[in-house]
């Protein structure tokens, strides 16, 4: 094994060449939906109020909503939008004060428009400018999100439309904050109707040395196949404890510029911010990502290989009128190699061969000019197959770069991959409207809907927020108004709501008693756990959670011995867990280590209670014949509201007597309590009841039989119930040997 490795070339000295074309024709949008043509521009010297409204009809049900939105365009002789927001340059500053200016706050999103800010520091001997400072910093607050540009970096680019809002920190002999804030404006500047699928780049840090790392790897895969064509991973592998033989000096550089060392990391789309290890962390950080920097391009590639090298056309089309930059990756599966925490050899996939432009910001597209927004442009490249490369197994990734500030770094706007051989065209989101629900806002214009007043002319009300929900069927006239002026009319009708014929019957609403499930990562082997479950406890009981919250340990086994060690607990660590051991998971929602994390786990116990009260009771009952060493068990769910429910079952046992490490010492006969030793549901998502009407009650049987190894006396069934949130609404424990525990009521 090790030989197939003496002579790869890792540091790969590709032959690149480069050829960039411009196709003279357009992509062919004749299947997508086309935009409204961009009404005539209002003169500069007249006001204009436009409404606009998402949609023009709803149902009357009171919940589908139209959602307003209110333009201007025009002077406001208020001089609060234009170039240096937030006061002259020419203004002397107190001395310690600092303050920022910006030449322009309405820029298009796309990715190439920039507001360029100035930082001034009040000295005695006047202002000085410190924009570039080694210790100054940008932060953008957008959706309530905070972003931190790099030091010294002074100006500010987004593909995504909306308001930001930018301030300034610095150190001067301590840490100073601007004491004002400029906010920008991002207008949509997609007039093309192409509206790309987004596929997300993922950059796992990784090393043969690493016993952490493989957890990560089947988290990524878990992800792939629960959100399928989403994301694009790429595996950097460093040296660490061992040389790893597929590492890439470049894997460094990128590592060191998003930041968070250590390993395993995992990165989305070249933006610093470790998403985390587990598959849930990262499917979240995937719709947060989609949410927040929708693409402005779609990226297709073409390959085949000629005379022993790769023919590669990298394909890009840009819904705005954008500069790029990209990158080609090659990408090896399915290569054998030892990986410390695994026995034998291990098949390490998604591995970085080559980073085409062997830098971090990639290769100029189209000689760095902008894009014309709905052209296709292609950038061909030839790449030569290094020895040890297995053909077979190659992958091509192109990612497409945009900058978010100015140039000083870039991220990844889109991605797409390929087999080596094929190609792969341009993706789009289905069923999605092709612009933006309220088409083009125009660069004149300026979005005031938290300002404005909206108003139903039909009803005679002023509407709160921009969202309008009626239950009554009828015409109703919207009309905005904005200082002195005064929007054009919007007319939306409300069909009439035929619901779901019948209306279900409602039963009598019972108020329960909400219990809590606190699953406990532990193992024999770990120094820290003891101290872990004794916080755990400890939490429970200062709060008064320790008639309701239920201790579910799931040992590991697979760092050192235990006995109690499940394959479960691997399973449910991978999609949840936390970083390290001991660490806890509260009913499938709130995940961290328990180690001096007393507030994070007294605030996940009562996010329980107060953010998702009990809408259901959980009723568990367990019959068991010693002779035979089998039983039944039966879980009730009563539900106060409509919904869909899933029972998971845990199989505990209290009082095993098994070594444990405690600090520097092992305990030879320590009391392990509340350990899983058996799902008796399906999996830890839980098996399906049905769909659940308010006031109904359902009831699902499980039969098992037990180990020779457990003491059944010591045994008892919890039971959790999940909602369709995908968290658990409440659970109840009984014990094993005939006994039951009835709904637990609100006292």
């Amino acid at each position: 094994m090790n030989q197939m490795f003496s002579n790869i070339k890792f540091l790969a000295t590709a032959f690149v060449a480069v050829v960039l074309t411009a196709c003279h024709g357009y992509v062919d949008p004749a299947t997508l939906p086309q935009p409204d043509p961009e009404p005539d521009p209002t003169p500069d010297d007249k006001a204009e109020l436009v409404l606009e409204a998402d949609k023009s009809s709803i149902v009357g049900d009171g919940e589908e909503a139209v959602t307003f939105r209110v333009l201007f365009s025009g002077d406001e002789n208020n001089g609060g939008n234009g170039a240096n927001n937030g006061g002259g340059t020419e203004e002397t500053l107190p001395v310690g004060v600092m303050r920022i200016y910006a030449d322009k706050t309405v820029i298009n999103a796309d990715g190439t428009d920039c507001v360029n800010i100035t930082v001034l520091y009040g000295t005695e001997e006047g202002n000085i400018d410190i924009s570039d400072g080694p210790t100054t910093r940008l932060v953008y607050t957008f959706n309530g999100q905070q972003t931190k540009l790099g030091y010294g970096v002074h100006s500010f680019s987004t593909t995504t439309p909306g308001t930001y809002t930018i301030s300034a920190t610095a150190y001067r002999g301590g840490n100073v904050a601007s004491e004002n804030e400029i906010t920008i404006t991002a207008n949509n500047s997609n007039t093309s109707g192409l509206n790309f699928y987004h596929k997300h780049l993922g950059m796992q840090f990784t090393s043969v040395g690493c016993q952490n790392c493989p957890a990560l790897s089947v988290a990524i895969k878990a992800v792939q196949e629960a959100m399928p064509g989403r994301l694009v991973a790429l595996s950097f592998h460093e040296n660490f404890k061992y040389e790893d033989p597929m590492m890439l000096p470049i894997s460094d550089k990128y590592h060191n510029h998003l930041g968070e060392s250590g390993l395993p990391r995992f990165f989305l789309n070249m933006r610093p911010g470790d998403i985390g290890a587990y598959q849930k962390s990262i499917e979240r950080g995937i719709e947060e990502h989609t949410e927040l920097y929708p693409p402005t391009c779609g990226v297709a590639i073409d390959t085949d290989v000629v005379d022993g090298k790769i023919a590669l056309k990298a394909k890009i089309t840009s819904a705005t009128s954008t500069i790029y930059r990209y990158d080609v990756m090659v990408v090896e599966d399915g290569i054998e190699y030892m990986q410390l925490g695994v026995s034998g050899d291990y098949a390490h996939n998604n591995v970085v061969r080559l980073v085409a432009s062997g830098g971090i910001t990639g290769s100029r597209f189209n000689s760095g000019e902008a894009l014309e927004p709905g052209r296709e442009y292609v950038a061909e490249r030839s790449i030569t197959i290094e020895d040890g490369w297995n053909v077979e197994n190659l992958r091509i990734v192109v990612v497409a770069l945009t900058t978010p500030d100015g140039g000083e770094s870039y991220v990844v706007n889109n991605c797409n991959e390929c087999k080596l051989g094929e190609s792969v065209d341009y993706s789009y989101e289905s069923g999605a409207a092709a612009v933006a629900p309220f088409g083009v806002t125009r660069a004149e214009e300026r979005d005031v809907t938290s300002e404005a007043t909206i108003k139903c002319l039909t009803t005679g009300e002023t509407i709160t927020g921009n969202s309008f929900t009626a239950t009554v069927a009828g015409e109703y006239e919207f009309e905005a108004t904005y200082k002195d002026n005064t929007s054009n009319i919007v007319a939306i009708t409300v069909t009439e709501n035929k619901g779901d014929e019948p209306e279900p019957p409602v039963g009598e609403t019972k108020e329960f008693e909400r219990h809590i499930a606190v699953m406990e990562f532990t193992g024999a082997w770990c120094s820290w756990c003891p101290d872990g479950y004794n916080l755990l406890k400890m939490i429970i009981d200062t709060y008064n959670y320790t008639d309701r919250a239920h201790i579910i340990a799931l040992h590991d086994n697979t760092t050192g011995a235990d006995i109690m060690g499940i394959p479960l607990t691997n399973e449910i660590n991978t999609a949840y867990g936390p970083t390290s051991f001991p660490g806890f998971l509260i009913d499938m929602r709130d995940v961290g280590d328990i180690g001096n994390n007393s507030t994070g786990i007294r605030d996940a116990l009562k996010r329980s209670d107060k953010e998702y009260p009990a809408h259901c009771g959980v009723a568990v009952s367990s019959t068991y014949d010693d002779a035979s060493r089998s039983g039944e068990v039966n879980v009730k769910v009563y539900s106060n509201t409509v919904d869909t429910y899933r029972v998971a079952l845990y199989l505990l046992e209290d009082g095993i007597i098994y070594p444990q490490k405690q600090g520097s010492i092992t305990v030879d006969k320590y009391c392990h309590n509340h350990v899983v030793r058996q799902m008796l549901s399906t999996s830890y998502k839980g098996d399906r009841i049905a769909d659940f009407v308010a006031g109904e009650e359902r009831s699902k049987e499980y039969t098992f039989t037990l180990s020779e190894d457990f003491v059944a006396e010591n045994c008892s069934i919890c039971a959790l119930v999940i909602d369709s949130t995908g968290y658990v609404n409440n659970m109840n424990v009984c014990k094993l040997v005939n006994d039951t525990a009835d709904y637990n009521y609100a006292k």
